[in-house]
């Protein structure tokens, strides 16, 4: 009874998943599938190379696959899953040339004998009569004869090109050695180059290393001077302010005494400065009363010098009038016609109106 229930309960946990694994003994049944084309290697074995299209058709059946691209390739598959094994598949590939089979390409192939050419038909056997004459012994020894000497200078031959192979074979195993001497020398200086130059790089890093070092000591010694030389600048500027406000303390100090003095002297210098503009002044106004009379005195005097320079020319004129008349004449003419001017000074009292 309690069997009948177990197996129950299998068969109803198999009905909700499908993928539930169950003893072998309760295991469900499934079917084997077969699919594609069912090829095997007799079938195979029945083709030969040159068979027509339909031929390959009777013996295999209609392809599967077949491409519209490629006419000339046949493709045959075939997948067979049976219970507890393994899924099995196969391809065939039958290519063609024109109508002909060429090859098979695929899980299975043509036998040896399918890909030889099918045979040429046996023709009729011929019976031919020899007229010569039966050869003598004579003749027979010399024919073996001169077979024997064909033999040896065939076999002396290939011999000679077993020796010339041989010889070949030897000078390119030499050949080959030499290369393969060559290509580890060269091996051995490329390694030693390398070697080289890696040691050459970490001599220059290490190089590289001890100055850059040396370059950061110095750059500290730099910046530790730097720092103290600007703490040194600090105090002086610090010691330089304290003076400064000390000397302008002092000065405010001073400053602030000789104010009052410094007041009074101001208004010294100030009723000074008006005492001077009030001369200044007072000599202006004199300066003006004066200046008309001094401006009278220098009318007159300009009159009776050009009156006095008046009567020298008239005098003149008549001492030359009295001398030589007729220059007298010629001048009361140049006269008559250009008046004499009145000399400079006469000019100048024209230009003035007076």
């Amino acid at each position: 009874m309690r069997f009948f229930i177990f197996l129950a309960a299998a068969f109803a946990l198999s009905a909700c998943k499908q993928n539930v694994e169950l003893p072998s003994l309760i295991s469900p049944y499934r079917i084997d599938i077969q699919q594609g084309n069912v090829v095997t290697q007799e079938m195979v074995s029945k083709l030969k190379v040159g068979m027509t299209r339909s031929q390959v058709r009777f013996v295999l059946g209609s392809p599967l696959v077949t491409d519209m691209f490629h006419s000339d390739r046949w493709d045959y598959v075939y997948t067979m899953q049976k219970q507890g094994k393994p899924e099995e598949r196969r391809r065939l590939t039958v290519i063609f040339d024109g109508d002909k089979l060429a090859t098979l390409e695929g899980d299975v192939v043509l036998s040896d004998k399918a890909l030889e050419p099918p045979p040429a038909p046996k023709s009729p056997p011929t019976i031919t009569i020899s007229t010569e004459p039966k050869p003598t012994p004579k003749e027979e020894a010399a024919k073996a004869a001169a077979a024997k000497a064909e033999a040896a200078k065939v076999e002396a031959a290939k011999a000679a090109a077993a020796k010339a192979e041989a010889a070949k074979e030897e000078a390119a195993k030499a050949e080959a050695a030499k290369a393969e001497a060559a290509r580890a020398a060269a091996a051995k200086a490329e390694a030693a180059k390398a070697e080289a130059a890696k040691a050459k790089a970490e001599a220059a890093k290490a190089e590289a290393a001890k100055a850059d070092a040396t370059k950061a000591e110095a750059a500290k010694a730099t910046a530790a001077k730097a720092e103290a030389g600007k703490a040194e600048a600090a105090k002086a500027d610090a010691a330089k302010a304290d003076a400064a406000k000390a000397d302008a303390s002092k000065a405010e100090a001073e400053k602030a005494e000789a104010a009052p003095a410094e007041a009074e002297a101001g208004k010294a210098d100030a009723a000074k400065a008006d005492a001077a503009k009030a001369d200044a002044t007072k000599a202006e106004a004199e300066k003006a009363e004066a200046a008309p009379a001094e401006t009278a005195t220098t009318d007159a005097a300009k009159a009776d010098a050009a009156k006095a320079d008046t009567a020298k020319t008239d005098a003149a004129k008549a001492d030359a009038t009295k001398a030589d008349p007729a220059k007298a004449d010629a001048a009361a003419a140049d006269a008559k016609k250009d008046p004499p001017t009145r000399g400079t000074f006469g000019r100048m009292l024209d230009k003035i109106g007076f």
